[in-house]
């Protein structure tokens, strides 16, 4: 075996910079982390702390525009584009959208601090400059953990509905933001995630879920296919209450969207309930079932909404993608839980 000492120096020089590139290679593709996860399936839910005004972000499935693939995300834009926005996440975190104005991919949402720069945001219907906080903030997850996230200030001169300020934690995704509306100031925080296996719940102690025997609906031309099977379970954890009080002889609600944000179906439409509040026993879980009448409306994608009618300011609400079409195979069913939640109606 050579020594070390016989090795000549330009070869040991050589090696170390072998050494070097190969980590600066295997460092620089490593994927940054992610500040709003982009998988189908992934939603979060945010309150102001009264409790009186939630909204939702839910990521649905891949869209192509122009060779260039997209995420469906709901609810992370606001005015105009609360419905639905396109979204697409770049090598270095950035997530870019397409521009209403000219239809090419554009930034959305920038990250990183670039010193006196501003970037325009696309998440609302007026032209905002975004800046990035040059520090990190630290972000408090329960009692024990705190993370390092990232702080975005919005500013505009004439637009009165504006996003002035979000919070992102790596990983994680939107964790708050502050708004000005037509009734003031709206701070949401963060209640309820949903991150790939990642369930983050702060403070909750009740989940909704729904559960579909079919997600995607493909028929064939002419075909008429079996309603899809809808089951909403709810699940208070630890249990508290031997009962549950709801506002009328309606327990439950599901309702059907399309991409446009247009109510298409309502599953109590077909139904009659008293109006009186009613108290049922409850032991820790509640089921709920309804069939979708899928073959009666056009390719499309939707959400699913469910509903429970209880009697308190914080109804659950959940939400899930759906997807009806002709041409592809029909994918497996999807499993969504969610947080406490209101009525969707009921959103700033």
């Amino acid at each position: 075996m050579k020594s070390l000492h016989k090795i000549p120096f330009v070869r040991i020089v050589a090696l170390l910079c072998a050494i070097c590139a190969a980590y600066g290679q295997e460092a620089s593709a490593a994927a940054p982390p992610a500040m709003l996860p982009l998988e189908l399936g992934n939603q979060w839910q945010y309150e102001t702390a009264d409790g009186r005004y939630q909204f939702t972000i839910a990521v649905g499935i891949e869209e192509i525009h122009n060779g260039i693939p997209y995420r469906s995300v709901r609810g992370y834009g606001y005015g105009t584009k609360s419905s639905k926005v396109l979204v697409r996440q770049l090598e270095d975190g950035q997530l870019n959208t397409i521009d209403d104005a000219t239809g090419q991919d554009t930034i959305m949402t920038m990250f990183a601090h670039v010193p006196g720069a501003a970037f325009n945001s696309r998440m609302g219907p007026c032209d905002v400059l975004g800046r990035v906080d040059a520090n990190r903030v630290p972000w408090q997850f329960g009692s024990t953990s705190t993370a390092a996230a990232v702080r975005i200030r919005y500013e505009s001169i004439d637009c009165p509905l504006i996003v002035k300020e979000e919070i992102y934690a790596e990983n994680l995704g939107l964790v708050q933001r502050i708004m000005d509306t037509a009734i003031g100031r709206l701070e949401f925080r963060l209640v309820y995630a949903r991150v790939g296996r990642l369930t983050y719940r702060n403070g909750a102690s009740s989940v909704l879920s729904l559960n579909l025997d079919r997600s995607h609906i493909a028929r064939a031309e002419g075909e008429r296919q079996a309603p899809v099977r809808i089951r909403m379970q709810y699940a208070l954890e630890p249990l508290n209450a031997q009962e549950l009080r709801f506002r009328s002889g309606q327990h439950f609600d599901f309702f059907l969207v399309d991409s446009n944000g247009n109510e298409v179906w309502r599953y109590s439409d077909q139904e009659g309930y008293i109006q009186p509040i009613m108290t049922v026993p409850f032991h820790g879980l509640l089921e709920f079932e309804g069939y979708l009448p899928a073959h009666r409306f056009p390719d499309g994608n939707y959400m699913l909404h469910g509903w429970l009618n209880t009697d308190s300011e914080r109804q659950p609400t959940v939400g899930i993608p759906f997807l009806i079409s002709s041409v592809q195979p029909a994918g497996l069913s999807k499993r969504t839980p969610s947080s406490h939640g209101r009525h969707p109606k009921r959103t700033h």
